[in-house]
């Protein structure tokens, strides 16, 4: 069986590898698959890490980024940067 993996990736599914090629088709045949996936325990610690360093940029720079709004134009709420428990 051959899955579509992305729009330009396929991946021949076997008996080689077998852990890694369930979760990778298990995250093809997923209604709404994430756009970006990640792949062992010290790769989510990075991935959390480096996802905690943007938020702590946009924190940083929020007044003078929300400054360069035109005054015409509606705000847009943003989402909490609350970290979750």
């Amino acid at each position: 069986m051959t899955v579509n993996v992305g729009d330009f990736r396929r991946i021949e599914v076997g008996v080689t590898r077998p852990r890694r090629t369930h979760r990778l088709v298990t995250i093809a045949e997923q209604d709404d698959p994430p756009l970006r996936s990640v792949a062992g325990a010290d790769a989510v610690t990075a991935g959390e890490q480096k996802a905690n360093d943007l938020l702590a940029q946009v924190d940083a720079y929020r007044e003078l980024s929300t400054n360069l709004a035109h005054d015409d134009v509606p705000t847009v709420a943003c989402a909490s940067t609350d970290t979750p428990q």
